[in-house]
């Protein structure tokens, strides 16, 4: 069961829940509140559930964070704050690895503790956010610090073990991490190779025990686009408990309301041709993973709920019993959060803030004719992405997307199409794959500007040289890595523009860059890296190639007035990397190894 909440002032319930928020230690439950319109604060509490131990959970409970308690309140009304329901994730779910299988990216996470925990609420004017530790007291003065740090928010501390951060009001709402400095780990890459945390060389450090403040706009202007009628005809509110997908058949729309849910055992939501919207309430919480049908026109994912892939376990593929196998590679089999089918004729998908946990595999996939569906992705957020291959948005041509966080354990954004826009993004990254990808085949694509991206953590460590890495990059053939023979010199990309890209705290490598196509007007602007990790110079190298056909032919990157690689502003801590200041070779501050060959291909302003 869901509690759901929508306040307004009272003088009374003022009183009795600034005496809860002081003193209790869970938090007590208040009535329903029905929805209303002139309201400006909404939180949500789960009455099923379970603490974060690291096992799974019953199909009818959901994680609540052991480490954090959060509660909320508007500036204007001192005193007066309301519990927040901090969800959390842990690794794997809490499952067993696989036995005898091969690895699945979540050994360092598990091996660690790791987790990750969240709370979610809407807005519409100023608020506090109380943050309570649960396990331990408060650290000293300066022991908080609230990433993005470009957001310049401030925790103050309440009590030995509360803290309140101030959050103005965004349309495009906020989304940060509070992290405590007695809670921070360093991850260590040892002589042999393996990643851990006692011994080695630093790689990045980051909390043990994650905890991410979603405050999503309450963006009235938009109701009527991103929340359906629950009472009209052609609206579905299944009861919480199992989900019956065939009792969906004839409908448009399925309201989740408030509550918890999840799909039979064993299975995924195949969704009947009808079903265009999935809206996912404030405090519903589904466990589930939904393909569409690809027979709608404009089709739409929206809500303050949770999509969580919790029951299915790494690379669980529907030809087996949804269990993992290493028969075959399995792409087109295994299950995703999230899978469209796009025909030849205009399609569409509003993706509005749905916060999608414990992806599986591939989170977001788009088959068949992506050049005829446009996304558009406003306020979604990915946590839990402790496996291999999960990857963040793959945008299609056409598609905006804006106000997103991704956590992702490869590549993060994915930019494979023309017409895209992106903007304000946080990532949090694990080890695994770059922040942004445009490569792995050769393309023919235009007119992409990523703009505003903060990177706040990442695990990335390889060192060799590994291909697919940094945080921009353009991988090698995906069918023959080890190939720089895999070239189409048919294909062009031009005109991507990737702007103001910070990424926090110790960092690998800048860019590794393989053209698989012609390339003109490349353009890298205010690329800022806080600082590099303890690897050496020759591992953290960026790199420029040009590949060639099979036949020989090399593709194109652009000289002149043409110039196909343009970086501007490029600073590490406080250093800026230039030409004329000598500093960007690869043993120098920019760590830049491109090819001699190439040298009136690329510059650096």
């Amino acid at each position: 069961m869901v509690q759901v909440r929508m306040f307004s002032v009272s003088i009374w319930l003022g009183i009795l829940v600034a005496y809860i928020f002081f003193t209790a230690e869970r938090p007590a439950l208040a009535a329903d509140f029905q929805l209303a319109e002139r309201d400006v604060l909404h939180t949500w509490w789960h009455s099923n559930a379970q603490w974060d131990e690291p096992a799974p959970l019953p199909r009818d409970r959901v994680r609540r964070s052991g480490s954090y308690h959060v509660r909320v309140g508007l500036v204007d009304e001192p005193g007066l704050a309301y519990d927040s329901f901090t969800y959390c994730s842990v690794p794997r779910s809490g499952m067993p690895a696989g036995a005898g299988l091969e690895a699945d990216g979540a050994e360092f996470a598990s091996q660690n503790g790791l987790s990750m925990s969240w709370s979610s609420f809407r807005y519409g004017r100023d608020v506090f956010v109380y943050v309570k530790r649960l396990q331990s007291t408060i650290p000293p003065a300066a022991g908080v610090v609230i990433r993005p740090t470009n957001l310049e928010l401030k925790a103050e501390q309440v009590d030995a073990y509360t803290v309140r951060i101030k959050v103005p009001y965004r349309a495009a709402g906020q989304r940060f991490s509070v992290e405590f400095a007695d809670d921070l780990f360093t991850s260590r890459l040892a002589d042999d190779g393996s990643l851990g945390t006692r011994d080695g060389r630093s790689i990045h450090q980051e909390p043990r025990h994650a905890l991410l403040i979603f405050a999503n706009p309450m963006a009235d202007g938009q109701m009527a686009e991103t929340r359906p009628d629950p009472s009209a005809a052609d609206v579905w509110s299944p009861p919480p408990g199992e989900l019956d997908i065939q009792a969906m058949e004839g409908y448009r729309v399925v309201y989740f309301a408030p509550g918890t849910y999840a799909l039979p055992p064993a299975s995924h939501g195949y969704l009947p041709a009808s079903i265009e919207w999935l809206y996912f309430a404030p405090g519903s919480y589904v466990r589930a993973a939904f393909e569409f049908r690809g027979e709608r026109s404009a089709y739409k994912v929206t809500g303050e709920g949770v999509l969580s892939g919790e029951d299915y376990e790494y690379e669980a593929d529907r030809r087996f019993g949804y269990k993992r196998t290493l028969a075959s590679e399995c792409h087109a089999t295994c299950v995703k959060m999230l899978q469209f089918f796009s025909r030849d004729w205009p399609q569409s998908l509003l993706l509005q803030g749905v916060t999608l946990a414990n992806p599986p595999y591939h989170s977001f996939v788009v088959y068949g004719d992506r050049q005829s569906f446009a996304i558009q992705a406003d306020n979604f957020k990915q946590v839990g992405a402790w496996y291999w291959q999960t990857d963040g948005i793959e945008l299609t041509e056409h598609s905006t997307m804006q106000h997103v966080f991704l956590h992702a354990n490869d590549d993060a954004l994915k930019l494979y199409q023309g017409d895209i826009k992106v903007e304000d993004v946080v990532v949090w990254k694990g080890e695994n794959g770059p922040v942004i990808q445009f490569g792995w085949f050769p393309r023919s694509f235009a007119n992409v500007h990523v703009k505003d991206l903060t990177v706040i953590h990442n695990r990335m460590f390889w060192p060799n040289f590994i291909h697919n890495h940094c945080l921009i990059n353009s991988a090698l053939d995906y069918r023959d890595p080890s190939s720089l023979h895999m070239a189409d010199t048919s294909q062009t990309i031009r005109n991507l523009l990737l702007e103001n890209i910070r990424s926090e705290g110790q960092n690998l490598c800048a860019m590794r860059l393989y053209a698989l196509s012609n390339w003109e007007n490349i353009r890298i602007k205010n690329l800022w890296i806080e600082s590099w990790n303890q690897l050496s110079a020759i591992d953290q190298q960026s790199q420029l190639k040009r590949t060639a056909q099979p036949d020989g032919q090399q593709v194109r990157i652009g000289q002149g007035a043409e110039t196909g690689l343009i970086i501007e502003q490029y600073r590490i801590g406080t250093e800026r990397v230039s030409r004329d200041l000598n500093n960007w070779q690869a043993e120098q501050l920019g760590r830049l190894s491109f090819d001699a060959e190439l040298w009136g291909s690329w510059d650096l302003r």
